[in-house]
């Protein structure tokens, strides 16, 4: 049998000669069909090695029987992602100090009263900490 014979038995995905509603792809075992349905396999264990190389399997494998280093790589990521959230949130906090400082300094009604309290507590709180 042609390999072009071989591309228009099955889909694209299917082993060769598979016929749809049938479970086994070969209804008549003889040399061409086992030859293009091994074919297949190895094509698709070929398929699945590299994708499981390319996920790093054995690496993950090799890390859950490690269960000390999974733990501390853990922490790690915990304590770091921790620090960036604290930091986020002291130039968000600066940010917005600072943003309420020029909004006071245009004098709005109601409004600058209100930021003019904010303002003047964080000063209070920063100076009580100088001190």
């Amino acid at each position: 049998m042609e390999p072009s014979d071989i591309e228009k038995a099955g889909e694209k995905g299917q082993p060769p000669f598979f016929k749809k509603g049938s479970f086994f792809p070969l209804t008549q075992a003889n040399e061409e069909n086992l030859s293009g349905l091994i074919h297949w396999l190895i094509e698709k264990m070929t398929d699945l090695t590299l994708a499981m190389e390319k996920m790093n399997l054995a690496e993950y494998i090799h890390l859950l029987n490690r269960p000390g280093r999974l733990l501390y790589i853990n922490f790690i990521a915990g304590v770091a992602r921790g620090f960036g959230i604290a930091v986020g949130f002291a130039l968000l906090g600066a940010v917005l100090v600072y943003l309420l400082q020029k909004l006071m300094v245009l004098n709005l009604p109601l409004v600058g009263d209100f930021i003019a309290d904010i303002v003047e507590m964080v000063q209070a709180q920063i100076q009580n900490r100088r001190i």
